[in-house]
């Protein structure tokens, strides 16, 4: 017995040993807030959002010779003011995380003061210009506003389907919507189209043959749906159709062509076009480089499909975590230098942070045009960020 005394103590000694390496080895947590509508009539949007984003949790790093694990933390803003507020603070301080990603326009424009009052990095997607602005340290928008593509797209229409002349514009009477009528105004009369029927509809309106009907009767050629969301756009456009209407529909705004035919039906959605500043639709297109080809394939071979904006989705997580690695640090301030001054790597290939105009806090990115055919969607034009800035009169570096 006492001889077996020994071997028992070594055992014990070995098993202790295996058990602290095995600890040793496991990563720490890097927790990545992500705050975006996952109910609601923004899920249209919130929700791909969320599925991009998830393709980064657990992701391992390396910050000063330790592994960390990125886990992703949920809240639904749902693309509201008052709950992008309450998801903010439970994920800044019940949640205690430093880095956030948040969808939409209004809830990223409520919680921009949240981040600044706690030094909180907030990525965001939100199409009102002024959300990015000299004097702004935290927040970094990825997606482009309608400040940025209005110009590029009506001089884009002029240009190349000169047939469409008269012009007419149905908005949500939201932040996005306003900003989309300001622009259509000047716009249309800046490039030689006709405005000849501009009206706001309410937040929750399902009924738009009203609307529709006094659009009809002032024979437009093309409809602009001013950054509508993807359900409340096939909504119109079925409606339209179901009116007679023949005319183009556009958007400023990405809205999977799936979501688009389930309601208004293949037919009604023939020739519906996007115009936007982040990857679409068909992202194995010719028109898309390398690295959205890719990206493409990661996220289709996870899923079975592929959903609007996902490499852009993905870019408001992902571009905050290759910060983090560039600067070897969590802090706060050593990332937010990283990310005002380094190349970091997008879905669209290596990209900065620039626009004097939006205090250098604007992500460069190209902009897309696609359109639905016989029920598919293609990404038929990319237009580089020199292009769209230029034409958006921005103070070029």
């Amino acid at each position: 017995m006492n001889k077996l005394f020994p071997i028992f103590i070594i055992a014990v000694l070995l098993l202790s040993l295996g058990s602290v390496s095995w600890g040793q080895d496991q990563p720490k947590v890097l927790k990545i807030g992500i705050a975006t509508a996952l109910t609601g009539p923004g899920a249209g949007w919130g929700i791909p959002f969320r599925d991009a984003t998830i393709l980064l949790d657990g992701k391992i790093i390396v910050i000063g010779g330790e592994k960390y694990e990125v886990k992703l933390v949920y809240e639904d803003n749902k693309y509201t003011a008052k709950d992008g507020v309450t998801a903010m603070e439970k994920l800044v301080f019940d949640h205690k995380v430093k880095f956030v990603a948040c969808m939409g326009t209004p809830p990223t424009m409520a919680t921009i003061p949240i981040a600044e009052e706690n030094k909180v990095i907030l990525t965001g997607v939100t199409t009102v210009a002024q959300a990015a602005k000299p004097g702004i340290k935290y927040f970094f928008r990825l997606i482009l506003t309608s400040k940025d593509m209005y110009p590029t797209t009506y001089r884009w229409l002029s240009k190349n389907r000169p047939n469409l002349k008269r012009i007419a514009q149905l908005a949500p009477q939201v932040e996005q919507g306003e900003a989309s009528i300001k622009a259509g105004t000047a716009l249309a009369a800046k490039y030689g189209l006709e405005m000849v029927y501009q009206e706001f509809y309410k937040p929750g309106t399902q009924d738009f043959y009203p609307h529709l009907t006094k659009m009809i009767r002032a024979k437009p050629d093309i409809l602009d749906v001013c950054i509508s969301f993807p359900a409340v756009t096939a909504l119109i456009i079925k409606q339209a159709r179901e009116l007679g209407w023949k005319g183009v529909v556009f958007n400023v705004a990405g809205a999977d062509p799936e979501d688009i035919i389930k309601v208004a039906g293949v037919e009604a959605a023939e020739g519906y076009m996007t115009f936007v500043g982040s990857t679409e639709y068909d992202m194995s297109s010719p028109v898309c480089t390398k690295t959205e080809q890719e990206f493409y394939k990661k996220y289709f071979n996870k899923y079975g499909y592929f959903r609007l904006g996902a490499g852009m989705w993905y870019d408001n997580a992902s571009i905050i975590v290759n910060a983090i690695q560039k600067a070897q640090s969590f802090d706060v301030e050593k990332v937010r230098k990283i990310m005002e001054t380094e190349v970091l790597e997008s879905v669209a290939g290596p990209s900065k942070f620039g626009i004097q105009e939006y205090g250098g806090h604007q992500l460069l990115v190209p902009m897309y045009i696609s359109k639905i055919t016989k029920g598919k969607a293609e990404t038929f034009a990319r237009i580089e960020w020199k292009d769209w800035a230029r034409e958006a009169g921005y103070t070029m570096p």
